[in-house]
């Protein structure tokens, strides 16, 4: 379950819910403000349906990555104009439309008895063939700084605020083996992007294929920056921890002996230099 428009790579291998039905909001709404479908399907006008396919894939590139893009080519009108009639009609336009080049993206395409061909088409525009700025693709690596900037932060405040009573070598060890690991995927992170700002400088416009992978690394390295955060908490935690239990069996230990009348006597005794 998802609330946000999520990447192909992000969602390999798993199921998506896109919720249609009423009630509180569990996963991405169905025609929500996230996604932009074209579903013309009771025409009785081949030509009236292609017309709604093509202005969709018009407008499709320029939404690319920002909703999900839904295109509907299956049609009907009972009992003349089948879904098979109208696949028979679309189905071949779109291919021939694919094959000259005439679109950069076409989104999520929803077929009715769809041939090899068309889907071989449709995978080598959406994947292969599609162009991007230069520009987002640069955006979407600087996304992380202001987290980056955060967990170093929040590393040096830990470190100045050393729980009292905590063995200080054993703390500040803790706090280094947490820094030492946030700079090597830093690096690991940075030997990438620059990889991918070297072909941005080349162009102004990229394949998409390289928006995918920038944003993919910057989602790894967002949630490792996250789990970084979380580590430093649980260290300061756990320090904290040891600090109260290592106290605790003195209070325990006061708690098991109450002050009753016997205790105080033997006490007042004692101060007096007396013994029974």
């Amino acid at each position: 379950l998802c609330t946000e428009l999520e990447l192909v790579g992000d969602v390999n291998g798993r199921l998506i819910v896109l919720q249609d039905w009423r009630g509180g909001v569990v996963s991405m709404r169905w025609a929500g403000s996230a996604m932009k479908i074209q579903d013309c399907w009771n025409t009785s006008s081949a030509r009236e349906k292609w017309n709604a396919v093509s202005n969709h894939l018009r407008r499709t590139p320029q939404r690319l990555g920002e909703r999900l893009c839904v295109n509907f080519l299956s049609a009907q009108s009972f009992p003349r104009r089948t879904p098979r009639y109208f696949a028979g009609l679309i189905n071949p336009k779109l291919c021939a439309s694919i094959s000259r080049g005439k679109h950069s993206a076409l989104g999520v395409v929803v077929m009715d008895f769809p041939t090899k061909e068309l889907c071989a088409e449709i995978v080598h525009t959406n994947f292969l063939r599609t162009q991007v700025a230069a520009p987002r693709v640069l955006d979407s690596l600087d996304g992380c700084r202001g987290v980056y900037k955060q967990v170093l932060q929040d590393i040096d405040d830990a470190a100045y605020a050393k729980p009292r009573g905590s063995s200080t070598p054993r703390y500040v060890k803790s706090l280094a083996a947490v820094y030492s690991k946030l700079l090597v995927q830093r690096a690991q992170f940075a030997i990438v992007a620059e990889d991918i700002r070297a072909e941005c400088r080349d162009s102004d416009q990229v394949s998409s294929e390289l928006l995918l992978t920038a944003t993919q690394i910057s989602r790894l390295w967002k949630k490792q920056l996250r789990r970084t955060q979380d580590t430093v908490g649980d260290v300061t935690a756990r320090e904290m921890k040891r600090k109260s239990v290592a106290a605790e069996p003195q209070i325990q230990l006061f708690r098991r002996q109450p002050w009753d009348a016997s205790r105080k006597r033997a006490t007042v005794q004692l101060f007096k230099g007396t013994r029974d």
